[in-house]
């Protein structure tokens, strides 16, 4: 979550805003965070989850954070993906397991939604 975080903030050096969006799909968590950055070019979308990978410029990045994320979310029995639909900035959803504590039995389906202001 914090590397999300981190690129969606890099990609904005002059500012703007990151949108978080926590929703609830069966019995997955679907966390979706989205930048209005310049986006991820078509062409680099099928590499972005290569271990050493990298938009950034060099000495900036070492291309491991959306591999490392994607192999913790599957270690938890999810998944990280980007939202290609997106056609301002990018989108990434995180989607994991809904793992409950024996006896509880808060249920919500109302998603929760918050913005980060970034600001350079």
């Amino acid at each position: 979550m914090a590397n999300l975080l981190i690129n969606a903030l890099d990609a904005m050096p002059d500012g703007g805003t990151v949108d978080i969006v926590i929703d609830r799909e069966g019995d997955d968590a679907v966390i979706t965070v989205r930048d209005r950055g310049p986006g991820i070019p078509a062409a680099e979308r099928e590499r972005i989850f290569t271990p050493f990978f990298t938009t950034k410029s060099p000495g900036e990045g070492t291309g491991l954070g959306l591999a490392i994320s994607r192999e913790i979310a599957s270690l938890h029995r999810g998944s990280l993906s980007l939202d290609a639909t997106v056609t301002e900035g990018a989108a990434f959803e995180l989607r994991v397991p809904i793992v409950r504590a024996s006896g509880a039995g808060h249920e919500t389906s109302a998603p929760a939604a918050h913005s980060v202001e970034a600001r350079p």
